[in-house]
């Protein structure tokens, strides 16, 4: 199939997020984190242990906004006081190649949050699957999201599989 399921930010609506299937070849050169039930203590809330859900995020897909220079206080003030900074934290991608990943915890700052940047968003699925070869298999994750293909959530966290 050569696709991933990936969480962005809705493409019409950016105060929204969309799960939808991304040809590999479209994430090439990119980084991902991955999100979900079996990963870091799922401080998002996604799925459960019988019907888990993992969602790659790529590293650039959201805007930081509001942050006014890179220095102490103002990361502080943008991971503590801004709903973008509601995140783990932030990977900076230099000029020259060079990654630089930012966590809450090297601030000082509790993580996981209640209320998180993807928790606080109303989310659809759009899986897009005509554009793919896929038979339905609804015993797999896929599947089972396939299910949900147009569905649309208040909150990251209220989409179950069955």
């Amino acid at each position: 199939m050569g696709a991933a399921i990936v969480l962005k930010p809705k493409e019409d609506d950016p105060g929204s997020l969309e799960i939808c299937l991304v040809h590999l070849s479209d994430l090439l050169e990119q980084t991902l984190e991955l999100v979900g039930t079996n990963i870091n203590g799922n401080p998002y809330g996604i799925g459960n242990k019988k019907n888990p859900i993992h969602l790659l995020v790529p590293h650039g897909a959201f805007v930081i906004k509001d942050l006014e220079a890179l220095d102490h206080n103002s990361l502080m003030s943008w991971f503590e006081h801004c709903q973008e900074g509601k995140v783990e934290g932030v990977v900076w991608h230099c000029k020259d190649g060079s990654l630089f990943k930012l966590h809450r915890h090297h601030l000082g700052l509790h993580w996981p949050l209640n209320d998180t940047n993807l928790n606080s968003k109303p989310v659809s699925i759009r899986l897009g699957l005509c554009n793919y070869e896929y038979e339905a298999d609804y015993g797999t994750f896929l599947g089972q999201l396939s299910k949900k293909d147009t569905c649309s959530y208040d909150r990251l966290k209220d989409i179950l599989l069955e």
